[in-house]
């Protein structure tokens, strides 16, 4: 095939995928989605409770207190807290509670919440070291902070990947 029209093969594929729907590039409240945003997220964000909790962060002297106790156990300058306007939205705290080692961690599984009946549905990946995994020896204690857009719902619930729950909130 000659060079030219590989070249203007390549063009109309290009064009073609520059050409989606502009619906389907937006996810937005109307398409039931809401974008999540990570505040803060370590393995090792101190705390000696030794299960899961989820809870609602109200206030912006609450998550500096929270802010303040995760990067306490930390070594060296760290970059301070996102900005977070509480009129617009919700924080909040995932902790995994205290594990034995090192490999456990949260992470969003979507960027994008999903609105459900007057609920806002997260889906997390729940990380546990597989058996027999080399791990180091070390207490941990993971978390996650997020920011959630202020919307027409009234519950926020956690599940993993397996559709497990991790935690439900109920917004005042």
């Amino acid at each position: 095939m000659p060079k030219s029209a590989v070249c203007v093969l390549i063009m109309v594929c290009w064009g073609l995928c520059a050409c989606r729907h502009p619906a389907a590039a937006v996810d937005s409240v109307e398409a039931g989605r809401i974008p999540l945003r990570i505040l803060y997220q370590s393995d090792l964000c101190g705390g000696k409770q030794p299960t899961p909790s989820v809870s609602l962060v109200a206030g912006a002297d609450r998550l500096d207190r929270i802010f303040a106790e995760v990067k306490a156990g930390t070594l060296g300058p760290s970059a301070p807290m996102p900005g977070v306007d509480f009129t617009a939205v919700h924080v909040v705290d995932i902790r995994m509670g205290q594990k034995p080692t090192g490999g456990y961690g949260i992470e969003l599984a979507d960027s994008l919440a999903r609105l459900v009946d007057g609920e806002a549905l997260i889906r997390l990946n729940w990380i546990e070291p597989a058996p027999g995994t080399v791990v180091t020896q070390v207490l941990t204690s993971p978390c996650l902070i997020i920011a959630v857009p202020k919307d027409a719902y009234e519950r926020i619930t956690l599940t993993d990947a397996s559709g497990n729950m991790c935690g439900k909130i109920s917004l005042p």
